[in-house]
């Protein structure tokens, strides 16, 4: 894998970590750099390579079909001509009168797509006589300017006529197959090239005859960089670029010999006029059929060894399967010809820097969409991402389709395969990830109940005990007046109040369990067993504020033995929104304790401190805001950003799970919107809840 490939998956990874949490980068990130490698580590081994070529193959399918190019006829020597005249291929007598009644209609250029290095004798005449027509034959070559003849340069080599070699009118009749049932997608523009990569030897019979015909029409060629041809037209303008097919161009990963280009088929029932050698030789075809145009001469009868597969026959049904090597040729010679005069495209290429974008960007999308919408349910997640890679497949789909049309061929399989297999692979991972911290917070909720429950447990023991022997001195007593009296001056108080005291201990160390259970149930339910806990109602939301501050206030106060000034600004504007009162109750909840713990922890430095908090509601657009303000020991700078993690308490020992404010956050991104902190430390601090009016 080139340099640049590796450079492309660092600067993704770095981009992709800038919209995910720190705790989520190692596992998001990593998922998408594991898939994005593995899915090019797989197109560059070629395990992809038939998937693309079948991809190829269907843009053509899909491409609607187009008029017959005129400009080129084909005479053919088909089964029927071979059982009639015993020839398998034309004898030098039918190919020199059929040559002979070509050229009576002066056609631009005449392509002999059969090898004629030997004599073809026909049974029908004598020895003498095929040796007549043989020297006729040659005599034709020698008098035919504008033939041009075959050879094929690659081993297994077969000559042309040596009289046509010597004029320097041969061409080469190479094609180049795929390794998918042999099927023929390039041509070669030469099927050699010397030691610095350079053209050598002949073109191909289609360049040629193409190119010939455009000479004629004004155009001239030159030779550009990466051995390019481009052909112009200085009069009009006019231009089109040969650009031969480097490695890893499209789906080809090796660099076979020679100069190649993509072929761009013409689709249609019958993309040539097409007549028989028979019917030309007795005369009776129309009497410019061959003005003016390239005439093709090939053989194409069913027992003939130069039949190929082409991308247009993959889809089609019921499914034509040859097309013969004389048909090439013509597709290969209207491809240029048609791309010059006519503005229909060649089939290009888009870099490969644009290919590996596109995997990244369609497994990108989907790991940043898995992460955000990570709370939910795993198996939700799934279907969420993967309806999000159907949008993406299709949009690909639509989007290699309008491109094919212009001209370029995308390679969309590895996007495809990202698209299939992020999904799958994410939430997997997401789902172990979950299952791994759901146990490591089980652990950690054990040792926090067991902490919190011993010393809660000690507490409410010795208050019991306390309350017992107060109890049980006042009960075995006959004089209550002076056992009262001795206990006070004992105490050092009253013993109803001492024992009003235990009962109200004890009363808050229960509350506190409960409070701990309450909260452990809670995150577990919105962290992992992923149940639709809430049921949202219409709710006039300034007076739902206000009541649930006012009634959890006085319990807070009493908590932690406070008077607090309530200051309270609700935004008239803000009318209802559906909420799940419960859940923003429970947020309410939380958020005053954590102000009532603030300024609790400022009086014990401070006693004189007075605690204050504002409450305020503002609205925005498609949006309001909720903030909860204190005045107490506010956060320092160095754990902030982990005061939203679970059991992350950084209250006094014995003082908090560290749950509360998970569970808020988790409260509210179900809701579909955010909480943020402002804060100073020795100042106090501002949580500021943002939720959608819709």
């Amino acid at each position: 894998m080139s340099h640049s490939i590796i450079l492309a998956l660092i600067l993704v990874f770095s981009w992709f970590k800038n919209f995910l949490p720190k705790s989520s980068t190692k596992e998001s990130g990593g998922t998408l750099l594991a898939i994005t490698f593995l899915i090019l580590l797989f197109r560059y081994l070629g395990l992809l390579q038939f998937p693309e070529l079948a991809a190829y193959d269907l843009l053509f399918f899909l491409r609607p079909p187009e008029p017959r190019d005129e400009r080129i006829v084909i005479v053919v020597w088909d089964e029927e001509q071979i059982q009639m005249t015993g020839e398998e291929t034309m004898s030098d007598r039918t190919l020199s009168s059929l040559i002979k009644k070509i050229r009576e209609q002066k056609p631009r250029y005449i392509g002999l797509d059969l090898y004629r290095d030997v004599r073809v004798t026909s049974p029908l005449l004598s020895d003498e006589q095929n040796q007549k027509a043989y020297n006729e034959l040659q005599e034709v070559f020698s008098s035919t300017p504008n033939l041009v003849g075959i050879e094929k340069v690659i081993p297994p080599i077969a000559k042309t006529s040596k009289l046509l070699e010597k004029q320097e009118k041969t061409t080469a009749a190479d094609l180049i197959s795929d390794s998918d049932n042999g099927r023929i997608r390039r041509g070669y523009l030469y099927p050699l090239e010397n030691k610095q990569g350079d053209p050598a030897g002949i073109p191909s019979l289609g360049i040629d005859l193409g190119y010939r015909y455009l000479a004629e029409e004004g155009f001239e060629a030159e030779k550009i960089e990466n051995n390019a041809l481009c052909i112009f037209n200085p009069h009009t303008g006019a231009e089109i670029t040969l650009e031969p097919l480097k490695p890893l161009d499209g789906s080809y990963l090796r660099d076979e010999e020679g100069l190649e280009i993509l072929i761009n088929w013409r689709k249609g029932n019958s993309p040539f006029t097409i007549v028989s050698a028979s019917k030309v030789v007795e005369g009776i075809v129309p009497p410019s059929i061959f003005t003016n145009k390239i005439v093709l001469i090939g053989n194409t009868a069913i027992s003939s060894a130069d039949r190929h597969k082409l991308p247009l026959n993959r889809w089609v049904k019921p499914q034509p399967q040859w097309t013969y090597g004389v048909e090439i040729h013509a597709q290969i010679a209207s491809s240029i010809i048609s791309a010059a005069l006519d503005g229909r495209p060649l089939i290009k290429t888009i870099p490969e820097w644009i290919e590996i974008g596109l995997i990244i960007f369609t497994v990108g999308l989907i790991a940043l969409i898995a992460q955000k919408y990570r709370p939910i349910n795993p198996l939700k997640l799934f279907w969420l991402t993967t309806s999000v890679a159907l949008v993406v497949i299709f949009g690909l789909g639509g989007l290699a389709y309008v491109a094919f049309t212009e001209g370029y061929w995308i390679t969309i399989v590895p996007s495809f395969l990202g698209s299939i297999t992020t999904p799958i692979v994410i939430c997997l991972t997401i789902y172990i990830s979950k299952i791994k911290q759901s146990n490591q917070d089980f652990k950690q909720l054990i040792q926090d109940l067991n902490h919190s429950l011993q010393n809660s447990l000690r507490s409410i023991q010795e208050n019991a005990e306390m309350a017992h022997s107060i109890s049980q001195a006042l009960s075995q007593t006959e004089n209550l007046t002076q056992t009262i009296a001795q206990l006070e001056e004992q105490l050092g108080e009253s013993p109803f109040s001492l024992l009003e005291e235990y009962l109200d201990d004890l009363q808050i160390q229960v509350s506190e369990l409960n409070k701990q259970r309450e909260n452990s149930q809670q995150y577990f339910s919105l962290a992992y067993l992923g149940k639709e806990l809430f049921q949202r109602e219409s709710t006039p939301f300034n007076d739902f504020v206000h009541t649930t501050v006012q009634r959890k206030i006085i319990v807070k106060q009493s908590r932690y033995k406070l008077t607090v000034e309530l200051q309270e600004d609700y935004n008239s504007d803000i009318e209802e929104i559906n909420i799940d009162r419960d859940s923003i109750t429970s947020v309410i909840d939380n958020l005053l304790d954590n102000a009532c713990h603030a300024i609790r922890t400022k009086m014990d430095e401070n006693p004189n401190h007075l605690g204050l908090i504002s409450i305020q509601t503002r609205k925005k657009p498609k949006r309001i805001e909720l903030s909860i303000q204190d005045n107490g020991i506010g956060i320092a700078n160095s754990i902030i950003s982990q005061i939203f993690r679970p059991f992350k308490t950084f209250k006094a020992k014995n003082q908090g799970q560290g749950l509360g404010l998970s569970i808020v956050q988790a409260t509210i991104n179900r809701h579909q919107g955010n909480i943020r902190v402002e804060t100073e430390k020795g100042q106090g601090s501002k949580f500021i809840v943002t939720l959608p009016t819709k």
